[in-house]
């Protein structure tokens, strides 16, 4: 299986447009290769449409009003964390800049197993029983009070707590990593906070599967 890019750019008065989609080719699941680069292209073409219309709405108010108006920026980049032993796990970057001190970037994951073709919950990485967001709730705040310098927030009921039921992750080899949102558990110029957990630390409480074992 390979992955290659298409690219998507525009250039006009409301928006600069540059965007990265990952295409897969070479799957032996044709359908499934079908649905992942379908769902690759719609949701790029979702975030540029939103864009492009908040821009030339946004472009209007700001002539009635007298305002300058700073041309709006839809970006998307793509990383394959891993793609081995049927997994595959990519996470695309949508940078969006409409307006302000600066631009906004939402990381989302895309984990697949594509022996079962299914999509991946973290929840799916462990056995069954297994307090998972008690392991990784302990990891990741071990992490934190290791760094004291990466700015997270430490005010009460704004820094980390708990995972979510539907943590964004995704798979490298030999382990996973949890992230969270810019603003979620640190301040803007912290960037994505993310936590690399290795599989042997987790010990027995992933399946095999995921392991390599």
């Amino acid at each position: 299986m390979t992955i290659t890019t298409k690219q998507v750019q525009q250039n006009s008065e409301t928006i600069q447009v540059d965007l990265s989609i990952p295409v897969i080719d070479g799957l032996q699941d044709s359908k499934l290769q079908q649905q992942l680069n379908n769902r690759f292209e719609q949701d790029a073409s979702t975030f540029e449409t939103d864009i492009e219309t908040q821009a030339g709405e946004d472009i209007k108010e700001a002539a009635k009003s007298g305002y300058p108006f700073r041309q709006y920026n839809a970006t998307t980049a793509y990383k394959v964390a891993y793609n081995q032993n049927g997994l595959l796990s990519i996470t695309v970057d949508y940078y969006q800049f409409t307006g302000g001190a600066h631009g906004a970037t939402e990381r989302r994951p895309y984990n697949y197993d594509l022996e079962m073709g299914k999509e991946l919950s973290l929840q799916d990485l462990f056995k069954a029983g297994v307090n998972y967001k008690e392991i990784l709730n302990r990891e990741i705040a071990a992490q934190i009070k290791a760094n004291p310098e990466g700015g997270y927030l430490t005010q009460p009921e704004m820094g980390f707590e708990t995972i979510d039921d539907n943590q964004p992750f995704y798979l490298t080899d030999g382990g996973l990593v949890v992230y969270f949102a810019q603003y979620e558990i640190a301040p803007y110029v912290a960037g994505i906070p993310e936590f690399k957990i290795p599989f042997s630390l987790l010990k027995d409480s992933v399946e095999p599967r995921f392991t390599g074992q």
